[in-house]
């Protein structure tokens, strides 16, 4: 789907990109979530919750599970967004922890009831999506990306996390009682699918056995630096947003993320990237250990994760689109 960004437009892959494992959400500007038509009424939630005199309210983003509106307040530009599931705006909350100069993550100054919904208020950042770059406004954008990277690779996990390998052989569990519920019975409609996701699942687990990527060090991960969750302005990663798909995991994650949606997006050259971080790596004598099998379990998992996803979504569309990818990649 087209969408106009300044003078130059960027087309989204044919298929909405999502982290099913971890609540998805569509990351297309289709609309599914109950609208909030009546901008009044975000005014008067507003004035009754904290004595804020908004005098102009404007949507400026929608996706499946929540509808964002911006607005000034005080001196400040601040959003809020309204959805049904409040763990995805109290993930935004957690991470914001870790917020920094490098780390450009918005303020978070509320979670909490919106009617029969829930809402996050918070700063509002500036700018276009990364994915929206020319070559050479990419060029000019990768070493803060790099900063942003090293910065969340520098957040041990606060609390005992699930260990890496666990979160990637649990791709196709049941998922039950979530927003994936009932994807067994839906993916194996696709007998192309239905292999593929056995062929990457089988992969995982040998690759488990051989390197043990329970001994990965778990960073905080993003999981989705693309489909609008990230600007930038005046050359520079201007802030990162939606944080709904983090997790505590390998920071090869978000790199091998880039990887995987490269051939939608052409003038972001991962390249570039992989130079940049390689070369920080080497100045601080960092290697890192068994990299070519954790960017296959990265790769592996990223393409599960969207076999289920495009399967839940009944989107065929989807599944040979992935399909097609892992097999590039080959992964299949």
């Amino acid at each position: 789907m087209p969408r106009g960004v300044g003078v130059r437009v960027w087309r989204a892959p044919a298929f909405a990109v999502h982290r099913p494992d971890i609540e998805p959400r569509l990351r297309v500007a289709t609309r599914h979530t109950g609208d909030v038509r009546d901008l009044d009424d975000v005014r008067r939630f507003l004035r009754a919750q904290f004595g804020w005199e908004v005098d102009r309210v404007a949507e400026v983003g929608s996706g499946a599970w929540s509808t964002a509106y911006r607005f000034a307040c005080g001196g400040r530009d601040l959003v809020i967004r309204i959805g049904p599931h409040v763990q995805d705006f109290d993930a935004d909350r957690r991470v914001a922890l870790h917020r920094s100069v490098l780390l450009p993550i918005p303020e978070v100054l509320h979670v909490g009831a919106f009617r029969d919904e829930y809402c996050c208020v918070s700063t509002f950042v500036p700018g276009t999506p990364l994915e929206a770059c020319s070559a050479v406004e990419w060029s000019d954008v990768v070493p803060s990306l790099a900063d942003a990277l090293e910065a969340m690779r520098a957040c041990g996990a606060a609390e005992k996390s699930t260990p890496w390998n666990v979160t990637l052989r649990s791709v196709d569990a049941s998922h039950e009682h979530t927003r994936l519920s009932g994807w067994r019975e839906k993916i194996a409609r696709s007998t192309d699918a239905v292999d593929a996701l056995a062929a990457s699942v089988s992969q995982l687990r040998s690759l488990d056995e051989s390197i043990d990527l329970g001994r990965v060090e778990s960073t905080l991960t993003h999981g989705d630096l693309i489909n609008r969750n990230v600007h930038v302005e005046h050359g520079a990663v201007a802030g990162i947003f939606d944080w709904g798909c983090m997790r505590w995991g390998d920071h090869l994650y978000d790199l091998a993320w880039f990887d995987f949606w490269s051939s939608w997006y052409p003038e972001l050259d991962i390249g570039l990237l992989r130079q940049e971080l390689d070369g920080r790596w080497d100045d601080a004598g960092y290697s890192v250990a068994h990299r070519v099998e954790r960017e296959r379990a990265c790769l592996l998992h990223i393409g599960a994760d969207h076999l289920i996803y495009n399967a839940v979504t009944d989107s065929a569309a989807g599944l040979d689109e992935v399909i097609g990818r892992m097999a590039e990649l080959d992964l299949l």
